[in-house]
This record gives C-alpha cells, sequence and structure tokens, in this order.
C-alpha cells in the first residue's frame, strides 16, 4: 500500500510487473499493472505509483 508522489528520472524506463499490483499514473491517467504487464517511461516523464497490499516486485532496465 505504499504510494510514491510525482516523480521522474533521467533515463528511460522500461520494466515487468513479475509478483503483485501496481498502479503507474501518468499525465491523469492511471494504469493497474499485475504480474506479466510491462510498461515504459521516457526519460523526464512525470509519474506517480501506487503498490498494492501483497509485496511487489518489478524487474526494471535503464535506457540511458
Amino acid at each position: 500500500n505504499q504510494v510514491i508522489s510525482d516523480h521522474q528520472h533521467d533515463f528511460d524506463v522500461s520494466a515487468l510487473v513479475a509478483q503483485g499490483e501496481v498502479w503507474i499514473t501518468v499525465a491523469g491517467v492511471e494504469k493497474h499493472l499485475q504480474p506479466g504487464d510491462t510498461f515504459r517511461l521516457a526519460r523526464n516523464t512525470v509519474h506517480s505509483e501506487r503498490y498494492g497490499p501483497s509485496e511487489v516486485c518489478l524487474w526494471v532496465a535503464r535506457h540511458h
């Protein structure tokens, strides 16, 4: 049940949800992601993250 408010990264991100649930919000649009789902964020994209009540595992790749 953790929430990470609006932030951005100075690198592109590709990620795979391996376990648990995560909600990613970009420009007011929230996406609910579950195991097997993937997402990408371009560098400097402002976004927030919300995690479900159980443990979450994300595989994340940074692209510079």
